[in-house]
């Protein structure tokens, strides 16, 4: 029964016109539901703002996708049709691709039902947010190497050169996907001259074209100009009394912090539960940016608002702090990075009683009062204790299993032994998910939405680890 099924799942997989057929039938009527019935959420999100007027502390890829739909079509009504249309044609070709390199009809079909069933990334189709594009984009790239692994083709290098250097402009955070490239390529090798000919030059152009358009804009040649404020809303929980630098300014700037921190600190390190910890600090982030900096730091210190790279000075600011205490700084890195695995902000009933506890009793301290933070605008992502136990068990198996394909990787690199396609399709996309938590938890707070990103990545390692259960059946069965 078993042999019969594997055996018409490899043979649909190779019928071009059943693929076509199923896969585009299943992916438009997703398309049409959810274009008649919409997520309930707002288009306008709290950034949109600065998407649309090409704010200096955003990259140039959304707001020119932006900029496009509203020159084509008078507005930006049209957004939520562009970008659920690129995630139903990019789930499509990952979905085509994953059957063919797989050879199995159901893991495509699969793919297509999981993502799309999502809600938590579908919804992000019908805001103005870089991660509905950026998913699209993610897919395509997988789709690409998938393709570029199976064949001897050199062209594809040119696609994923273009594909990470769109994903760059349109997420900082997607530099860490050269990682995960270069990992690649220590086992299907491309020829060098291929790389420079093919791979290098359209993601330096895209490189060079963001870089530029922020000079014509904004006067610094540089893809973004945020890194600076973001690593200093880290010093949150890093920052203390006995920081010194030998910059005056600098040396202010972190006694402030201190005396503002301190309290606010010495709050939340009685929460016991690192999960309860991380929902009620992680505001705290952008409090210490926005909040306190702007309103209580600047005014304060008019060298700031006269400082000609403001960005650069909050990253050498940054710098200072954590060279004098990085075991805090490790420590919130690793926090945040847990909690974009295993989505921390879930709660059971239990844990919400809990939280809303410890929300009345914060909320009434001089410490939060002063800075205006009472979680009034906390939504309590609440669920089942069974819901959330599948969730978790689903997430700490792909946490358990990334590190089987990069295990196998790096037993193959150092034994000098060939790689087998599968496998490196694994590892590319375990090292992907691993590489973009990582740099993000080290330059900002680890919010869900920034894990939600690489959810269709976690899917397809999933469904990778069943495509080589399927193989080694079937290479059995020959055997038999």
């Amino acid at each position: 029964m078993i042999r019969a099924l594997l055996n018409w799942d490899e043979k649909a997989s190779k019928n071009t016109f059943a693929l076509l057929s199923v896969f585009g039938a299943v992916t438009f009527l997703f398309w049409f539901f959810y274009w008649i019935c919409p997520p309930d959420v707002r288009l306008f999100t709290d950034d949109a703002d600065s998407y649309i007027h090409y704010g200096p502390t955003r990259t140039i890829g959304y707001p020119v996708v932006l900029s496009l739909v509203k020159l084509l079509t008078g507005g930006y009504g049209a957004i939520p049709s562009v970008q659920l249309t690129a995630l139903c044609a990019s789930v499509f070709a990952a979905a085509l691709a994953l059957s063919r390199f797989f050879k199995s009809f159901a893991l495509g079909v699969i793919l297509i039902l999981t993502i799309l069933s999502l809600s938590e990334i579908v919804k992000f189709c019908f805001e103005i947010y870089t991660e509905s594009l950026g998913v699209s984009l993610l897919l395509l790239l997988a789709a690409t190497f998938l393709f570029y692994m199976k064949n001897s083709s050199k062209w594809p290098l040119f696609l994923i050169g273009l594909l990470v250097g769109l994903l760059i402009l349109l997420r900082p955070s997607s530099y860490a996907l050269l990682g995960s490239v270069f990992v690649l390529f220590l086992f299907y090798t491309p020829k060098i001259i291929d790389v420079f000919k093919l791979f290098i030059p359209p993601l330096a152009i895209c490189l060079l074209i963001g870089a530029g358009v922020n000079y014509g804009h904004h006067g610094f040649f540089s893809t973004q100009s945020f890194m600076g404020h973001n690593l200093f809303g880290k010093m949150a929980f890093v920052v203390k009394d006995a920081m010194q630098s030998t910059d005056l300014i600098e040396a202010e700037i972190i006694q402030k912090m201190a005396a503002r921190m301190a309290p606010l600190q010495a709050e939340l390190d009685q929460i016991t539960s690192l999960k309860l910890y991380y929902i009620l600090s992680t505001p705290l982030y952008d409090k210490l940016r926005f909040f306190l900096l702007e309103k209580k730091f600047k005014p304060d210190i008019p060298e700031l608002s006269e400082h000609r790279d403001l960005d650069g000075f909050y990253k050498n600011v940054a710098l200072r702090i954590i060279a004098q205490n990085p075991v805090s700084y490790l420590k919130d890195v690793m926090i945040h990075y847990g909690a974009m695995w295993f989505i921390w902000d879930l709660i059971t009933p239990g844990e919400k009683e809990l939280l809303v506890s410890w929300i009345d009793h914060l909320k009434d301290t001089d410490a939060f009062k002063q800075i205006e933070q009472d979680y009034s605008w906390y939504k309590f992502r609440e669920k089942g204790e069974v819901t959330i136990f599948l969730i978790r068990a689903f997430l700490y198996f792909c946490f358990c299993l990334s590190f089987i394909f990069i295990g196998r990787g790096l037993w193959c690199f150092v034994k000098r032994k060939q790689l087998s396609e599968i496998w490196g399709m694994g590892l590319f996309l375990s090292a992907s998910i691993h590489l973009t938590y990582f740099s993000t938890a080290l330059f900002q707070a680890g919010y869900p939405r920034y894990s939600m990103f690489m959810w269709p990545y976690l899917f397809m390692m999933f469904l990778a680890f069943m495509g080589i259960g399927f193989d080694s059946f079937r290479k059995e069965k020959i055997s038999d």
